[in-house]
């Protein structure tokens, strides 16, 4: 099974008609999450349209976004945790940089 993180780094990405840049956040030992940094957010990409757009398989390469979706809207950027038990083989994929 392909984890999240890897799916979605290999994708382009548009929300709202803007180029989203992504990257895979190293995990930490003995936490059992994965999570991607997001560049390029404008006001206008909520909390709600950056978890939809990451949640959708199809349109993301995503899947089930933890709560703890954090935005900086100072720096443009967002991270974006993926619920690791239903989304990805954290043994195989997580920690790699894309």
């Amino acid at each position: 099974m392909i984890a999240v993180t890897q799916r979605v780094c290999r994708r382009a990405h548009n929300v709202h008609n803007v180029s989203l840049n992504v990257t895979a956040l190293e995990a930490q030992p003995d936490v059992d999450v994965c999570a991607i940094q997001v560049s390029g957010i404008l006001s206008r990409h909520t909390h709600d349209v950056l978890e939809l757009y990451f949640e959708n398989n199809k349109r993301s390469g995503g899947g089930p976004v933890d709560d703890e979706l954090v935005i900086d809207y100072d720096e443009g950027t967002a991270v974006i945790t993926f619920s690791s038990s239903q989304s990805m083989n954290l043994t195989d994929f997580c920690g790699l940089f894309f």
